[in-house]
């Protein structure tokens, strides 16, 4: 049958990629922890506009409104939406119809068609209403357009100036933009506004960590623990920034209550952390992937409600190249260790049958990495404002057969895109040695030292060892003078003061790593 001729083609291809991540690729990632500390969120209500609008509506209007939010939240999701799509027809511009929609949308996770109407709301009168453009940021925010959600907090924020949660809302969106010294303003705004603001503090904290500004990190994340000491997700981060600059003295005691967290999270199918930080811990194997799973199962919870998850992907075409995507969610820029080993490797591949292309989540930096990678590859895409969704259908529309991310549950992980199945095979590479816990990653490129042969069982994806190391080098950082004859030689110890025959120990990592 045709279902079974696409199983047999993806068991082949499959196989066939195994041994491409083998021979064809070769680079390396050292991940610097910074932008993957947990952030707390607020979830507002309906807006309090609703009850200006009830007072001003005729009393039969009032009656169906109020009747359709009962029922809604009884559960007669479908009754609920039929009423307010009636009102909606008799007055398509009536304000609390609009946001009662909007809202119901939201509830069903369906953040991209309640955006158009929390859009249309807000785009009336004056377009003074604050709630209107809080709502649409809400719904940008729910599909990962951090861009547009920003703009809408801003309208919002530059209208009610005295309002915490917006200002959390868009330190929120910067943080997912990587405009960290915004993110950190905004939520300094917020706090000052309500000093009590918890969230707040917390997210400032994961914001000086991006900036590697680790005592005020320190001081946030304290004072959020001070305002909620049993809350886990500040206690995570303040671990993390203690272990950072090495203040040991509390690390046994951090370490067993994080244990006791994550078990507790555990048990109620959530995760406590990104994977990447439970390896941080002293975690057991079991606890490691069961955080991973229960981290996966949240990322595939965001993209349910969209359609494109369930459509089928273009089949393999036998007489075009075989089509490599790589998504680098930091965007081949200077600032990780992974553009300055990959830059040469994208120029290496075979185009005999190989096609390559990249695709950035963030703006070119302008550096000569991130442009020999450019010149490298076939196609340099840029999706750096692209929400979860779009960027999925960018991908698809290139025919990418093959998917790989640069990046894991690291530092901006685009886990989303992936969960959408945005091509046929997808790889996880370098990014993040350890298992997603999801199944929408078909491939981890490894070794026998990453994924030892008595922990194969801890992984959810199949292994792809690599000969030696998945961690390569490119060999022009080792080795100058053989790609570029004439160049001065390597330096030897001796240019340090040090005999031939020394041997000198290095670590290129941060402090924490070293002590």
């Amino acid at each position: 049958t045709q279902k079974q001729a696409m199983r047999t083609q993806r068991l082949r291809l499959l196989l066939s990629c195994a041994a491409l991540v083998m021979l064809a690729i070769c680079i390396d990632l050292v991940i610097a922890p910074k932008k993957h500390a947990s952030s707390a969120t607020a979830n507002g209500a309906l807006p309090s506009l609703w009850d200006k609008g009830m007072k001003e509506a005729p009393k039969s209007v009032r009656k169906a409104l109020n009747a359709a939010r009962k029922e809604f939240f009884k559960g007669k999701m479908n009754k609920a939406m039929k009423r307010v799509d009636k009102l909606l027809s008799d007055d398509p511009n009536m304000r609390n119809g609009l946001f009662l929609k909007a809202s119901f949308l939201m509830q069903l996770q369906r953040p991209d068609e309640a955006v158009t109407i929390a859009l249309a709301a807000a785009m009336q009168g004056n377009q003074q209403d604050f709630e209107a453009w809080q709502l649409a940021g809400d719904c940008y925010q729910q599909t990962g357009d951090f861009g547009r959600a920003a703009t809408c907090y801003d309208k919002a924020a530059a209208i009610d100036k005295n309002n915490a949660q917006l200002q959390f809302s868009l330190g929120n969106s910067l943080n997912g933009l990587g405009s960290f010294d915004g993110a950190v303003a905004a939520f300094r705004r917020a706090v000052t506004i309500k000093p009590g603001y918890y969230e707040a503090w917390n997210n400032m904290g994961t914001a000086y960590m991006s900036l590697a500004k680790y005592a005020e990190a320190i001081d946030a994340l304290r004072k959020t623990v001070q305002l909620i000491p049993d809350h886990p997700t500040p206690l995570l981060n303040l671990a993390i920034m203690e272990w950072r600059v090495c203040e040991w003295d509390l690390y046994e005691k951090r370490q067993s209550q994080l244990s006791r967290a994550l078990d507790t999270r555990l048990k109620q199918g959530k995760d406590l952390m990104t994977p990447f930080h439970s390896f941080e811990f002293g975690f057991t194997p079991k606890q490691i992937k069961d955080n991973a799973v229960a981290y996966s199962k949240g990322v595939m919870d965001r993209v349910a409600h969209i359609s494109l998850r369930n459509q089928e992907l273009v089949s393999l075409h036998p007489q075009r190249p075989l089509t490599v995507g790589y998504l680098s969610a930091t965007g081949f820029t200077n600032t990780t260790t992974t553009t300055r080993a990959i830059s040469p490797e994208f120029a290496m591949h075979d185009r005999s049958f190989l096609r390559v292309l990249c695709f950035s989540a963030k703006p070119s930096d302008g550096t000569p990495e991130r442009k020999e990678i450019e010149d490298g590859c076939d196609e340099m895409i840029d999706v750096s404002n692209d929400g979860f969704e779009s960027m999925t259908v960018k991908i698809r529309n290139k025919a990418v057969d093959v998917l790989v991310d640069l990046t894991g549950y690291t530092i901006n992980p685009k886990a989303e895109v992936f969960a959408l199945r945005a091509a046929p095979i997808q790889i996880s590479w370098h990014g993040f040695p350890g298992t997603s816990g999801a199944n929408f990653f078909d491939i981890l490129a490894t070794d026998k030292i990453a994924a030892t042969p008595d922990m194969t069982d801890q992984f959810t994806e199949y292994l792809g060892m690599l000969p030696v190391t998945y961690l390569h080098t490119a060999h022009k950082l080792s080795r100058t003078e053989v790609l570029q004859p004439g160049a001065q030689e390597a330096m030897n110890r001796k240019d340090f003061g040090f005999k031939q025959d020394q041997t000198i120990f290095c670590s290129f990592n941060v402090s924490s790593c070293v002590c």
